[in-house]
């Protein structure tokens, strides 16, 4: 099977054709991929490749020629490329252009992971994927899992495991500050290199993941900002992602909540909303209703 190149009326495509040397008789007597291939450039002209084929098998590499140059890290923070929960840094992300990376899954700063026993911390990992990423200019969103086997908070397991309010909040709110404080780049107690992140999220798809009361996912925000902005004045809260159309109940129902558990009326926990939407919901309901019932919720 050939794959068809990408059609673009933006970069000129290239393509590297290569066919099998017929030197060999075996795999063992191949010592290098280049060296077992014959190897040519091909243009192709508005996504469309031409080629004879015979009996042996090709290998096709389909690249941009001419990929676009880097934005400079101040630039960065309005590109709107993001990447979902690569573990590290790699050319491709700079010829995307990708200013932002947001982590969940193992990436996210996890209870359980970073302080998997009461009062010890462990940042060897999150150390090393933060700072690689913050020297190669990109944005960092982390996701704040409150997930923690010696808390108590796992709800049920497998496919449906899910989080409730943390038994001990106050430790929880403590487990905040420190990381807060290790990645908010002022030079004391940072991580090595100072590495940043200024954008924080409560959980993620709380309409889904959270096995708890909306006012309780309230709670849970209102603490989490607190703590956040007084380790960080600068760091920014988004609300956990609202998964879909069928999460507006319970959003509504936090939102609620929120404006009850004000002590004054400027109070707010939250800097961004955050919204997902794919391909699955495009079937169920277009992108402009999604957007309109959401700016009705908010306001």
């Amino acid at each position: 099977m050939i794959p068809r190149p990408p059609r673009s009326t933006l970069f000129p495509y290239q393509t590297l054709f290569r066919s099998p040397k017929s030197e060999y008789e075996r795999g063992a007597e191949i010592k290098s991929f280049d060296t077992a291939f014959e190897s040519k450039v091909m243009e192709i002209s508005d996504g469309k490749l031409s080629l004879e084929l015979g009996e042996e098998p090709v290998y096709l590499e389909v690249k941009v020629k001419n990929p676009l140059k880097r934005r400079p890290r101040k630039d960065e923070e309005d590109s709107p490329f993001g990447i979902h929960d690569v573990a590290g840094y790699s050319e491709e992300l700079s010829e995307l252009n990708v200013g932002w990376a947001r982590y969940d899954a193992r990436q996210a700063a996890v209870w359980d992971l970073i302080e998997p026993v009461e009062g010890q911390f462990d940042w060897g990992y999150h150390d090393k994927v933060y700072s690689e990423m913050y020297r190669k200019g990109i944005n960092l969103l982390v996701i704040f899992k409150s997930i923690n086997r010696w808390d108590g908070n796992i709800v049920a397991s497998g496919v449906n495991k899910g989080v409730k309010l943390p038994n001990d909040l106050d430790s929880y709110c403590r487990f905040l500050a420190e990381t807060v404080e290790r990645y908010d780049g002022d030079g004391i107690d940072d991580a090595a290199g100072s590495p940043v992140v200024r954008y924080w999220q409560i959980e993620n798809e709380p309409d889904i993941f959270w096995k708890d009361t909306p006012e309780h996912y309230a709670r849970l925000l209102k603490a989490a900002y607190r703590t956040i902005k007084k380790a960080d004045s600068k760091a920014q809260v988004v609300i956990g992602a609202i998964a879909g159309k069928k999460g507006v109940k319970f959003f509504e129902s936090v939102l609620k909540h929120l404006q009850s558990i004000r002590d004054k009326p400027s109070d707010r926990f939250f800097d961004v909303f955050d919204l997902h939407w794919n391909q699955i919901q495009q079937m169920y309901y277009s992108l402009d209703d999604y957007l309109s019932l959401l700016r009705a919720m908010l306001d």
